[in-house]
């Protein structure tokens, strides 16, 4: 507001300089145009004034007019004067030129009548009769002696001359009475702007009218200057109104005090004084303002009784609408503050849209009102690769880029949308459309927020957007489900590429319920009791002797029975579950191959699978050793079946991590190699033991010459490497022989046993 405030006063001052600045230069064009800009500037800020006044929009408003009227009076002045003819004899303009005075007049008369009381008008009606009559008479006697009979001719100039000096008198009597009549240390600063305009407005009118019938009238001279002076000060106490916009009466109206009698006879006496000092007169002048003092000292005297009684019956009246004026005051301001509050509560604070909590209420209230032909869309959007950004260029950027694309975003806001952002890099969208018309322009319009790069500083960032839709009522019935649903659709699109855009298919959901179903019966499970290992045994190929076993988890859930592992183990290592369970098979795993090879005098090693999580704890090499020393195993008994991609992760800890297994005399394994990125590269850097050939491949070992020949390949490979091989998935005597052909150190399959658990294990291939 104070920034606005001077804006303004800055933009009037400097037009009003300029056009003091080619007048005195001469260039009478410019200075006509500019004067035209000044009173225009000023009528909008004063109607802005209006329209913002809680009470006496009135006189704003007709101040504003008068300086509209003055901008077309100087415009048509222009237009005439750059068509290289005199606009001294456009007689129409004379009288556009009167509009102004009419309108401050008008302001004055509504300012006077309003609020007074029955016998303070009559005060203030005598004090103007006995003003108007002093200023008439000095009017007559100093300036225009003269030239009287010509301001009362039937001359259409001389006519607009005479309106101009009663309206101009008529300002000056008004302004005079009601300025005396406000407490001098109570005025407020717009107050005395725009007194000091009217003085300046009518002084500058009067010169006019004196010199033009004195037919000596320049345009854009002293009284020109004086005249759009005082109507840049009246502008001015408008737009400091609205910098602090006190209640006219509110500075209480002086009209019976001492002070007051007192000041309004020293303006009765000064005007004669003036007058006669100035231009000494005749006797009829004494006698005149004589009269006109004697007449109005009865009259204040009468009426100053009357106002005093009238005065103490009100006071309490005066006190209370003091009281609700302050208490207005105070609701609006308290108002004022409910609404920050509120815009608080429902923004967000780095991109100023609508928060996820109002983004919900507005989206159930959506579902409320909508009809049987209506359609309330939700749009979640999730920035692809975030992190990544936040990663490479800081939090700062990540946040500035947040708040660029909330802006773009925001221009998509209207009557039956609203965007918010829900938190992160996710933000929402919720439509109101019509049952028949398509969503899909309002997608398009989300994704080319998202095509133009992001500058910040510079930087130059592209940034894509990967969007979930659902639809009410065909994908949710609650504001719940719907945004459920959507989220479900997001986690699809995120899935498919960047830039995806899919909607909620119920299928999905059913995958997608099974998930959350597993991620929550994982994250309350007890491991102890509802998990248990199975081992499958390992034969070397040719002499089938059992050269190991594989320690295989499973899962029995109270709710859902039996879970296969390829089901819960990516869940797992999605919600952190893996490190607890991988911990517990370790245990169980180590404890079982301790006990049988001390038991049976074996050297049987047992194979166990780790998952990448597990690996990339900073504490497993240190759990891990603690472990043997707890069961006593020899690290020659165990075998760590790792993925092979994992294996292919270029990273100094995997390759130190192989090497100091290997430094153990623990066996490591790539396990189902085959399927996935199989390469020399890695297989030469790491220091393992085993390749475990995939079952897909096994599978067409003996039927597809294809598979024969990549099998083939990778014993090869693996005896060329020094490495050994194991068979997985073998489950008929033609893919053993197959693979005994090819040279294949090891066999495990349903061929030679399935998994069982630990009792039958032993009791079947232990104990003789």
């Amino acid at each position: 507001m104070v920034q606005t405030y001077r804006h303004k006063m800055f933009a009037l001052m400097f037009l009003y300089a300029l056009y003091v600045s080619f007048s005195l230069a001469g260039l009478h064009n410019c200075a006509n145009a500019t004067a035209a800009l000044v009173t225009l500037s000023g009528s909008v800020f004063l109607f802005q004034t209006a329209r913002r006044a809680s009470s006496f929009s009135f006189i704003w408003y007709s101040l504003s007019a008068a300086l509209f009227a003055w901008f077309i009076g100087d415009l048509v002045w222009t237009i005439v004067g750059c068509a290289s003819s005199d606009p001294q004899n456009v007689i129409a303009l004379y009288y556009v030129y009167i509009l102004p005075g009419l309108c401050i007049l008008s302001a004055l008369v509504y300012l006077s009548v309003r609020g007074r009381r029955q016998w303070a008008r009559l005060q203030f009606l005598a004090d103007i009769l006995a003003i108007f009559m002093s200023v008439l008479g000095f009017a007559y006697f100093f300036f225009f002696p003269d030239h009287f009979l010509l301001l009362i001719s039937f001359d259409p100039l001389q006519i607009s001359t005479f309106v101009y000096l009663v309206t101009d008198l008529l300002i000056i009597t008004l302004a005079l009475t009601v300025y005396l009549s406000l407490k001098p240390f109570a005025i407020p600063r717009y107050v005395l702007a725009s007194f000091l305009g009217l003085i300046l407005f009518t002084g500058g009118d009067l010169l006019y009218i004196y010199i033009f019938l004195g037919g000596q009238y320049v345009p854009n001279s002293l009284s020109d200057i004086l005249s759009l002076a005082g109507l840049t000060a009246i502008a001015s106490g408008g737009i400091l109104y609205t910098v602090r916009p006190v209640p006219f009466f509110s500075t209480d109206r002086d009209t019976v005090s001492f002070r007051a009698v007192i000041n309004r006879s020293i303006i009765l006496i000064a005007i004669p004084l003036i007058a006669i000092a100035l231009k000494p007169g005749r006797i009829e002048q004494v006698g005149y303002f004589a009269i006109i003092i004697l007449l109005h000292q009865l009259l204040t005297h009468f009426f100053r009784g009357l106002i005093v009684r009238d005065m103490e019956i009100s006071q309490h009246e005066r006190q209370k609408t003091l009281l609700e004026a302050v208490i207005q005051e105070r609701t609006r301001e308290l108002r004022v503050m409910n609404q920050t509050l509120e815009n608080l509560i429902k923004r967000d604070a780095i991109t100023s849209l609508f928060n996820r909590k109002y983004f919900m209420e507005y989206t159930e209230e959506a579902i409320e009102t909508a009809g049987d032909d209506d359609r309330v869309w939700m749009l979640l959007l999730d920035f692809d690769r975030f992190k990544s950004i936040n990663d490479l260029y800081g939090h700062d950027v990540g946040d500035q880029i947040l708040r660029v694309i909330g802006r773009r975003l925001d221009g998509l806001s209207g009557e039956q949308t609203v965007v918010a952002r829900l938190g992160g890099d996710e933000f929402g969208v919720v439509a109101f459309r019509p049952k028949e018309e398509s969503i899909s322009r309002l997608i398009q319009n989300v994704l080319k927020q998202y095509d133009e790069p992001v500058r910040i500083g510079a930087f130059s960032i592209h940034v894509s957007v990967s969007i979930g839709v659902s639809v009410w009522p065909d994908d949710a019935s609650t504001r719940s489900d719907l945004m459920r649903h959507a989220d479900i659709a997001l986690f699809v699109a995120k899935k498919n590429h960047f830039s995806s855009t899919a909607f909620f298919d119920r299928a999905t959901n059913i995958i997608i319920a099974r998930k959350n179903q597993i991620d929550l019966g994982l994250k309350k499970a007890v491991i102890a009791t509802e998990f248990c290992l199975v081992f499958q045994p390992q034969f070397s190929a040719g002499s089938n002797r059992l050269v190991g076993m594989e320690a295989l988890v499973r899962w029995d859930s109270p709710e859902m029975g039996i879970v296969p592992p390829d089901e819960f183990i990516p869940i797992a290592e999605e919600n952190g579950f893996i490190l607890p369970l991988s911990e517990w098979i370790f245990r169980n795993a180590m404890q079982k191959i301790a006990v049988w090879n001390t038991t049976y005098g074996k050297n049987l090693v047992m194979g166990i699978n780790v998952s990448p999580i597990h690996l990339e704890d900073g504490n497993f090499l240190s759990t891990f050793n603690a472990m043997l020393a707890e069961y006593r195993v020899d690290p020659s008994w165990l075998n760590l079946e790792i993925t092979e991609r994992f294996a292919m992760t270029e990273d100094a800890y995997i390759v130190t991590l192989f090497d100091r297994l290997g430094e153990m005399g623990v066996k490591t394994s790539i396990d189902d190699f085959g399927t996935g990125y199989s390469s020399l590269s890695y297989l030469k850097r790491y220091s393992i033991d085993y390749l475990k050939i995939a079952k897909q491949l096994i599978d067409g070992v003996s039927t597809n010459d294809t598979d024969f020949q990549l099998v083939q390949a990778i014993i090869s490979m693996a005896t060329v490497l020094s490495l050994r091989t194991i068979a997985e998935g073998v489950e008929n005597e033609d893919q053993y022989r197959a693979l005994e052909k090819l040279g294949c150190d090891e066999i495990q399959g349903y061929y030679f046993g399935r998994p069982i658990d630990g009792d039958e294990f032993e009791e079947l291939h232990l104990k003789e």
